[in-house]
């Protein structure tokens, strides 16, 4: 079974993703439960984590599984 895929977000605007489906701007809030299209693949967010370095968050990181 393959890794289930994921989405992150570098709090400081390095190594953004392209724009993603229902996403106006990358500063809008992803869900939980919310779809998103990577590499021109549909898949749902099953998951939210923040990433920390240092107690300062530097990123967000979305588990997500094929939609």
């Amino acid at each position: 079974m393959a890794n289930k895929p994921k989405l992150t977000f570098k709090v400081n605007g390095i190594n953004q993703p392209q724009a993603q489906e229902g996403c106006v701007d990358i500063s809008e809030v992803i869900a939980v439960g919310d779809y998103v299209v990577q590499d021109g693949s549909k898949f749902r967010v099953i998951g939210k984590t923040f990433v920390m370095e240092a107690d300062v968050v530097v990123g967000l990181e979305y588990d997500m599984e094929p939609a």
